[in-house]
């Protein structure tokens, strides 16, 4: 009988044999071993199965890792290149997404998350779900990040509408961001949209020339109107006159970046 082994990435523990269906179903709880490295076992982030081509009697536990000396072959996805720059330049996202991943975060942990909801112009809980699946393809996130941007520039349109410049402001820049995102995956670039120099980078290494000046340009208006929702330092004449020209931006923009 050939058995399943299912890997998941957890803490290291030991394998156990249950009955699945009309199969001997054992789980091998293992840590991921870095991303990946050290015999490649788990996928990252994701659920695995293999088949295995030795025939066991079940028990209520084996020893530890007794699965290296069985003949194994795992379908190991290396890792996005951006992980290797986010555990360099940020292990706090990183070490925060495992906290998240585990429901347990700390006061400091709070903390910095209400960081990143501020820079990035997101809702709490979107700012969630982008560190749980920062780990991902840019390419599989594409649609996720077009639906963020026609959730925050619709919001942004009607706190304009209600006289709510403050608030508008700040969700016209999650439209922003959410925007670039959604572009950066259409090219394969992971960008931590929470730096503006990141955003900017991107835009200079990656954005056409045919738009890359819209995209510098829809940055350094949107980033104004971003410091006013702190700041409250622009005129109204200018904040008039900023918004006016992202939101020109955007709908040039969007007609020309959004798949429909």
């Amino acid at each position: 009988m050939d058995l399943r082994i299912v890997g998941e990435k957890m803490s290291i523990g030991k394998l156990k044999m249950s009955i699945y269906g009309d199969r001997l179903a054992p789980f091998l709880l293992i840590s991921s071993l870095g991303r990946g490295v050290g015999g490649g076992f788990l996928s990252i982030g994701e659920r695995t199965e293999c088949e295995v081509s030795s025939v066991m009697k079940p028990s209520e536990m084996l020893g530890d890792l007794k699965i290296l000396g069985w003949k194994v072959e795992l379908p190991v996805r290396a890792p996005p290149p951006h992980m290797d720059e986010l555990e360099r330049e940020y292990p706090e996202i990183v070490e925060l997404r495992e906290k998240l991943r585990k429901g347990e975060l700390d006061s400091r942990d709070e903390w910095n998350l209400r960081e990143l909801c501020e820079a990035t112009g997101w809702d709490e809980d979107d700012v969630k779900d982008e560190l749980v699946n920062i780990d991902k393809d840019p390419a599989e996130r594409e649609e996720v990040y077009v639906n963020l941007f026609n959730k925050y520039y619709g919001e942004a349109r009607r706190l304009r509408e209600k006289g709510d410049d403050v608030q508008a402001a700040e969700k016209l820049w999650g439209a922003i961001t959410a925007l670039v995102k959604a572009y950066s995956c259409r090219k394969g670039v992971f960008v931590a949209h929470w730096g503006r120099g990141k955003l900017d980078r991107f835009v200079e290494e990656n954005v056409e020339n045919e738009l890359k000046e819209k995209f510098s340009d829809l940055l350094t208006f949107g980033g104004e109107l971003h410091e006013h929702f702190f700041e409250r330092h622009l005129p109204s004449g200018k904040f008039d006159r900023r918004w006016n020209q992202c939101t020109n931006l955007i709908d040039e923009l969007k007609l020309r970046l959004i798949r429909r």
